[in-house]
C-alpha cells in the first residue's frame, strides 16, 4: 500500500515518460495525467464492484467518474467537470451527456 504516490511499474512510468517527452518537444508545456483503477466502460466498473464491494463509497466515486472518462473516450479530450457539494464530479459541459459517436453535439 501507498500513501501519497502511486507505485507504478518501471515499464509502465517509462511509457508515460516517453508520451510527456513526445509532447514536451511539440511545444506543449503543460501536460496533465489522469489516472484510473482500470477503463470505466461497464467490464472495468463490474471488475470494481465485485473487487472493492466493501467499500461502496469507493465503487460510487468511481462510477460517477463514468460520464467524464467516456467523454475523453469519445472526444479525445478531457471534460470541463465541476463538483457539487457532496464532493461528486460533474460533467460541466452541456454537449458532454449528448455527444453522439460521430462527434456532432
Amino acid at each position: 500500500m501507498s500513501v501519497g504516490c502511486l507505485a507504478i511499474t518501471n515499464d509502465f512510468i517509462e511509457e508515460v515518460y516517453l508520451a510527456a517527452l513526445a509532447a514536451r518537444s511539440r511545444g506543449q508545456s503543460r501536460i496533465p495525467v489522469h489516472i484510473f483503477p482500470t477503463r470505466l466502460d461497464e467490464r472495468g466498473l463490474e471488475w470494481l464492484r465485485q473487487r472493492y464491494a466493501i467499500y461502496p463509497d469507493l465503487v460510487a466515486f468511481w462510477e460517477g467518474l463514468q460520464a467524464g472518462y467516456q467523454y475523453f473516450v469519445q472526444n479525445k479530450r478531457v471534460p470541463k467537470l465541476r463538483v457539487d457539494r457532496e464532493g461528486r464530479y460533474l460533467l460541466d459541459e452541456p454537449a458532454a451527456a449528448t455527444t453522439q459517436r460521430d462527434g456532432a453535439p
